[in-house]
């Protein structure tokens, strides 16, 4: 078993919550065969700034398999709590664990979250499992694009939203058939099957612009209000790079205009190739529990930042291979839109996206050496401009 959360130092305040969960999960029989038969396994560290200094406020590692039905074990460490968890422990989904729960009749568990999401299908639907907190608005923010897709011209497929039972705490939707696009790509149809995404993603950012408070809207302009978290969490697990980020959050001071929205669109909030379904000549759009009207570039260089991590044909590839890559969705993308993309605001944004990745990875247990590698060549690009 690898050593979780690698890059956390001796000398750094979250060390002694990181050792003990290393300890558990090294002396729990239990937990190390989860770990060893895991098909995925979801970790996510963070902390918070308190008086007397910085604080893990949240830890877990958490492995899940198929025997040929759905399961979790793991560890997390929250605020007082300190315990082993299965699925139906989890503290943030408490209808989980009630004996008539949906999900214990589903057909199939798409996706498992902790402390955030259920994703499954049953009875020909798929129901959404999410935080009382969370649970309206994602129904809401579905129902939303829905409406602005039967208005368009060229419309994009979305499941459609089904009903939202509280009591439950599930949302249903459409099942769509299909599968994930980036299964269906051999390494001689991946280059147009990245064109076709990027298009998709112009199509999606060229709907109607859902009217009044049906989706939230993003900050107008400016950096995001998380970059100087991400900046101080990656000075502290990676101390050497502090140079080049105080250069990187300068630059993006000195070019803020470039970061300013060309104009408002509406955002998928979280697309991915992952996120589309090919349904023979056809493909869906999925996951729009964070849909928000805001910056198409930003949400444009947040994919492409994330290509490596999102596509498997692309997790080790060499930086020609990713450079080609990159060039076909945004060949699709320009396509799509009609229009060149605007590379001046896309240098900016792809630069906070690059640095968001970075972070990103690091909270969950994923940063390798092509992600650090990526991200140290976006910083340089930026010291070498500043001293030509």
């Amino acid at each position: 078993m690898r050593t979780v959360f690698g890059w956390v130092r001796e000398d750094s305040p979250l060390y002694p919550d990181v050792v003990t969960v290393r300890s558990v999960l090294a002396g729990q029989p239990a937990l190390r065969r989860a770990l060893s038969r895991a098909d995925e396994v979801h970790a996510e560290l963070r902390a918070s700034a308190e008086p007397t200094g910085l604080r893990t406020s949240r830890l877990y590692v958490v492995a899940q398999w198929r025997e040929p039905g759905f399961r979790s074990l793991g560890y997390l460490a929250e605020g007082g709590r300190r315990q082993v968890v299965s699925l139906e422990d989890d503290p943030m989904l408490p209808q989980l664990r009630t004996p008539d729960a949906p999900w214990r009749s589903a057909d199939d568990v798409l996706r498992y979250v902790p402390l955030r999401r259920l994703t499954f299908r049953a009875g020909g639907r798929v129901g959404k499992a999410k935080r009382a907190s969370k649970l309206a608005d994602s129904h809401a923010r579905l129902t939303a694009v829905s409406r602005a897709s039967s208005r368009a011209v060229r419309p994009v497929r979305v499941p459609e939203p089904g009903t939202l039972d509280r009591e439950s705490g599930v949302f249903w939707q459409e099942s769509l058939p299909g599968r994930p696009v980036v299964d269906t790509w051999d390494p001689d149809r991946m280059l147009a099957g990245l064109r076709a995404v990027g298009a998709l993603n112009a199509r999606i950012h060229r709907l109607p612009v859902p009217h009044g408070a049906e989706l939230p809207r993003s900050a107008d302009g400016g950096l995001p209000s998380s970059w100087p978290a991400q900046l101080a969490w990656i000075e502290l697990a990676l101390p050497y790079l502090a140079a080049d980020l105080h250069r990187a959050d300068t630059w993006l001071r000195v070019h803020a205009a470039d970061l300013a929205s060309p104009r408002k669109a509406l955002c998928h909030g979280d697309f991915a190739c992952s996120q589309v379904l090919a349904i023979g000549d056809d493909a869906a759009v999925v996951d729009w529990d964070l849909a928000v009207v805001g910056n198409p570039v930003a949400e444009l260089a947040t994919c492409l930042a994330g290509l490596p991590g999102d596509v498997p044909q692309l997790a080790a590839a060499p930086s020609d291979e990713l450079a080609d890559a990159e060039r076909a969705y945004l060949d699709g993308y320009a396509e799509g839109a009609g229009e060149a993309v605007d590379h001046r605001r896309l240098r900016a944004w792809r630069l906070v996206a690059e640095v968001g990745e970075l972070a990103k990875r690091l909270t969950k247990d994923r940063l390798d050496a092509s992600a650090l590698d990526r991200a140290c060549s976006a910083l340089r690009a930026v010291a070498e401009e500043g001293a030509a």
